[in-house]
């Protein structure tokens, strides 16, 4: 858990939430600045930083699954505590070891 938190100046934001996919090579996880960070399991490194999005704090990740045409691509939803809901698709390019994510806001909230 430790190396949750070593990531520069995001040192002090404690993780909130997590989720690995199905796979388990991969892990979401959510923080209470409201920034999320995409983890690599099996390097040990961070692949992503999402900052932005939310402004409060991540209170659900979650992986829905894999992509049935593209078994490189992930969904997942995120939530914070004002009710934010983010759909993110993230894409994993092998050859260059590269992620892109792109995020569908929902506000829920009342």
């Amino acid at each position: 858990m430790m190396m949750l938190a070593i990531q520069g100046d995001r040192l002090h934001a404690p993780v909130t939430s997590m989720s690995f996919n199905q796979q388990g090579d991969l892990l979401l996880a959510g923080y209470g600045d409201g920034h999320l960070t995409l983890w690599d399991v099996q390097k040990g490194v961070v692949v992503k930083v999402i900052s932005g999005e939310h402004t409060a704090p991540v209170v659900h990740t979650l992986f829905l699954g894999q992509d049935p045409q593209n078994t490189r691509q992930f969904k997942a939803v995120t939530g914070d505590c004002k009710g934010l809901v983010l759909f993110h698709i993230i894409s994993v390019v092998p050859l260059f070891s590269r992620f892109s994510i792109k995020t569908q806001v929902y506000n829920i909230s009342h």
